[in-house]
């Protein structure tokens, strides 16, 4: 059975919404889900409004052809890019990239599987993609023998905190800061044993 086969995964009330992994041909709107959600999870860690060279530094048609020449090449092991679509139509994605050990913090001193986006478009947050998208995620790592899941959160960023939180997953009590442009955000790291 292929992944294509293993990952149609299918909602009860609404057959046409799943996940599948990523095609070349999703670069576009990829891109396009990442860099609206990016900039809206910046907005919600600052306490202004995000400066204009922030929000100008997206550079869609480089976003765009980053996102096509990584689905061109066949996927390392543990690297998995994953659409979600509601028909036809991509609404969100995921990606996902081998984690390593946290040596701080006790079970996360383990192999993991380190989420670095799980992005849904605006007008379909509500309609159960990211949870199958995050399913198909750990339903991957489990079987890669990934022993914990864990993603890094702009604090401030409270849809996302909240989604994450009911998902299981909780903070490992490791930040960082990021500068973006003129502005400063702290992530904080969530997880989860899988």
């Amino acid at each position: 059975m292929s992944i294509f086969d293993r990952f149609q995964h299918k909602s009860a009330l609404n057959a046409d919404r799943s996940v599948r992994p990523a095609l070349v041909n999703d670069s576009e709107t990829i891109a396009r889900i990442q860099a609206d959600s990016m900039l809206a999870s910046l907005q919600a860690g600052i306490d202004e409004p995000l400066d204009e060279s922030a929000a100008g530094a997206v550079d869609m048609d480089q976003m765009t052809r980053t996102w096509q020449q990584t689905l061109d090449r066949p996927a390392q092991r543990g690297f998995r890019v994953l659409s979600a679509l509601d028909g036809a139509a991509v609404v969100g994605f995921a990606a996902a990239v081998p984690g390593a050990p946290v040596a701080e913090v006790e079970g996360m001193d383990a192999p993991g599987t380190e989420i670095i986006a799980l992005e849904v478009a605006a007008g379909q947050i509500g309609n159960g993609h990211r949870s199958r998208l995050l399913s198909a995620v750990t339903d991957l790592a489990k079987e890669e023998g990934a022993q914990n899941v864990r993603t890094w959160i702009i604090a401030g960023d409270d849809e996302r905190i909240r989604f994450f939180q009911e998902a299981g997953l909780a903070p490992a009590g490791v930040m960082r800061k990021l500068e973006v442009g003129p502005h400063v955000v702290t992530q904080h790291l969530w997880w989860a044993v899988l």
